[in-house]
């Protein structure tokens, strides 16, 4: 049979998106909510210093109402080198004092940071619901070209890889 429940929605209509927000609360729909692993890449080169990282995180600020903090993300900072920045943390304050710290770092290796995600004990332990991406796309260390680069995010399976920038 079909399961219904009523689940508050909020549109917001802008010039050229529109946002959708479908929320739900245990008691609502208690089959419906599960607990998300996310991986993150962030590029912290020098290319994305002030007001650009600024707005990477600004970005994840604003959606932290979008998660619980049964949620978790395991965050590679990716610029010369890359560095675990949180290795499954819980979204909760912590994770967001992590970010705020992220300073930037060379050049752009997202091959770099692509294997530190990979190797990361938030994928072994139980593989990614989802990846996101965050870059001004200007990669110009390690590997850099795009199939290669496509070749290096198979490692991490079927699952669904958001690029912004």
């Amino acid at each position: 049979g079909v399961q219904t429940c009523a689940l508050p929605i909020s549109v917001y209509r802008y010039a050229n998106y529109m946002a959708v927000r479908v929320r739900t609360t245990a008691a609502a729909a208690p089959s419906l909510l599960r607990t998300l692993n996310l991986g993150m890449l962030l590029d912290v080169s020098d290319s994305m210093s002030g007001e650009r990282l600024d707005a990477v995180k600004r970005t994840l600020h604003a959606g932290q109402d979008l998660f619980t903090e049964a949620d978790y993300a395991t965050v590679v900072g990716f610029g010369e080198t890359a560095a675990i920045v949180a290795d499954r943390q819980p979204l909760n304050a912590a994770f967001y004092t992590a970010i705020d710290a992220m300073t930037t770092n060379g050049c752009t290796n997202l091959s770099a940071g692509i294997e530190r995600l990979v190797a990361s004990s938030g994928f072994s332990s139980n593989p990614f619901d989802a990846v996101l991406l965050l870059t001004d796309g200007q990669v110009n260390r390690g590997v850099t070209g795009t199939a290669g680069l496509r070749a290096m995010m198979g490692a991490l399976g079927s699952m669904p890889i958001h690029t912004f920038g």
